[in-house]
């Protein structure tokens, strides 16, 4: 909520409170009575973190918004005007509508005088009613209904007291006036027919699922939830046999499935950000820990921690759960994981996000390492013995603590003559502002099940190719992303610049797309949680309209 921003804009003279979040697709929420943008909260924090920019204004005399000078310029109309007023203001030339309440008969005018400037409309509680009265008729509602009573100014000023005054400020009466509103009466009265039958007058309308979310028409791309935010309590936890192998695995949300891959010193829960993000935007988000890492099984064979076995894993899983294709997502050493999924199995990859490492083709001839500094992290852990030695001077949440210190830096980390990784670290520096104490003590209790010597098996250790040695062509096809923080220690790499802008990267992944985070660490997924969550959904939601 904090991230919610608020103004004021002129519109036609009339100073209108604004509520907006976001970036992206631009949606306008409109709110009924006695409502106001706050109505619209759950839904401004949902469209953010998958995406779009969220606007909620207060009408002309509502809430913090000028009151005409006027009291009968309230109207439909006036509303109507304004909305086209404040999508002028923001430089808007078309937007989602949403309207609830009385909200949605202005979002449906809108599209009426101004049709090119509404791309989709999702109404809530109240269908298209066409301007007069004749969908609605009057004189069939009770008597004595709100509406009826409420059309009258001077009953409500009987029946509220000073409500007067507040029913003038805001236009309750030139709502009711417009005879164009309509009840939402149980499934056993008649008038819910009649709504019906309105409801088949108007093409493309939006319509209502039965799971609680809302769709917007014709361009769906994902769900938006109706409901409060998801949160991490709802992240569910599983053990899953895959091989022989109980993979510990966490997953929230339904929809299109994503798999999220981590990296070194991570699990799962290094994912726990973008896994509330996707299933609030309607995705199905499933991260787990790899074989020999925090809750999951280890092999009886400590060699049995090749990036072909974890592949292996990742279709086994994919199996277990019955998808038959996910976009996946990799991060550091999850990134090649990604890759070499699609390559051995192409048809179970719906699309590629990599965090902090570009596609290298197996083998190694993308990344020399004989051009890597001698004390370079890697080529200290990739000699058997050596890293677990260097970690095993310390306790495990000291290990992390230091992890995450020397590699949220953008200097590669090289040790000096004669001295380990571990001797880097700085005790008088504290952990990055983005990773708490109690980050660190979740990852800490994970590894301290697991210890440090499989985990460093995977990505420096085993070298055995399997089913990779035998690909002959390793061009990624997939549609892909890669986010490289430009703080990244990786980019020091040697030659990484270089390759990153290559011909020969783009003629092994012809459909990369590459965004560079201002600022962003190794850790961006976590450094920089909503901004990373907006490129993910982005690219996903991008995904989802080319293959409608």
């Amino acid at each position: 909520m904090e991230k919610i921003q608020h103004k004021h804009v002129d519109v036609g003279g009339i100073k209108l409170h604004v509520a907006e979040i976001g970036s992206g697709p631009d949606v306008l929420l409109l709110h009924g009575f006695p409502k106001i943008w706050y109505s619209w909260r759950y839904q401004m924090i949902a469209l953010a973190n998958a995406g779009f920019h969220a606007i909620a204004p207060d009408y002309r005399g509502y809430g913090m918004s000028d009151q005409p000078s006027e009291i009968e310029k309230g109207s439909y109309a006036d509303i109507v005007e304004d909305m086209a007023g404040l999508l002028d203001a923001f430089g808007i030339q078309k937007a989602f509508v949403v309207g609830k309440d009385f909200g949605a008969p202005i979002a449906y005018y809108l599209h009426i005088l101004y049709p090119d400037r509404v791309r989709g409309i999702i109404s809530l509680g109240v269908p298209y009613l066409r301007p007069g009265g004749q969908d609605l008729l009057m004189d069939l509602l009770p008597q004595n209904l709100y509406i009826t009573h409420w059309k009258v100014l001077d009953t409500g000023a009987k029946h509220d007291g000073d409500g007067l005054e507040w029913s003038k400020r805001t236009q309750i009466a030139n709502i009711w006036k417009a005879q164009i509103y309509t009840v939402f009466l149980e499934r056993n009265q008649g008038t819910l027919g009649q709504s019906q039958r309105i409801l088949k007058r108007f093409d493309n309308l939006i319509y209502y699922s039965n799971d609680g979310g809302l769709h917007y028409s014709p361009n769906q791309t994902h769900t938006i939830s109706a409901n409060s935010q998801l949160s991490m309590e709802k992240i569910q936890h599983k053990h899953v046999d895959v091989g022989g192998l109980n993979l510990h695995v966490a997953e929230i949300g339904s929809g299109p499935d994503v798999l999220l891959l981590h990296g070194f010193p991570e699990i799962w829960y290094s994912w726990r950000h973008q896994m509330i993000a996707l299933a609030n935007a309607g995705f199905h988000a499933i991260a787990l820990d790899y074989r020999g890492y925090g809750l999951s099984d280890q092999p009886s064979e400590i060699e049995k921690g090749s990036y072909a076995d974890i592949v292996e894993d990742m279709a086994g899983l994919l199996d277990a759960f019955g998808i038959q294709k996910a976009f996946v997502v990799g991060k550091d050493f999850g990134a090649p994981i990604a890759y070499y999924l699609h390559i051995l199995y192409p048809d179970r990859v719906r699309g590629i996000i990599s965090l902090g490492v570009p596609y290298l083709r197996p083998g190694g001839q993308d990344l020399p390492m004989d051009l890597l500094p001698q004390n370079l992290y890697i080529r200290h852990w990739m000699v058997p013995g050596r890293g677990l030695a260097d970690f095993g001077r310390f306790d495990v949440k000291t290990v992390v603590r230091n992890i995450y210190t020397l590699f949220s830096r953008s200097e590669l980390p090289v040790a000096e003559e004669g001295k380990e990784i571990m001797d880097l670290y700085d005790p008088t520096i504290p952990l990055p502002p983005w990773f708490t104490e109690d980050d660190l003590k979740m990852y800490s209790s994970l590894y301290e099940k697991s210890g440090f010597a499989f985990p460093l098996q995977v990505p420096y250790l085993v070298r055995s190719r399997g089913r990779l040695g035998e690909i002959k062509d390793y061009t990624v096809r997939a549609p892909t992303l890669l986010i490289m923080g430009t703080k990244d220690y990786f980019l020091k790499f040697p030659g990484m610049e270089h390759y990153l802008s290559s011909e020969l990267l783009k003629s092994v992944t012809p459909n990369l797309e590459i965004k560079f985070f201002p600022e962003g660490s190794h850790f961006v997924q976590e450094q920089f949680p909503e901004e990373v969550n907006n490129l993910l959904l982005g690219f996903l939601n991008k995904q989802l309209q080319c293959h409608k």
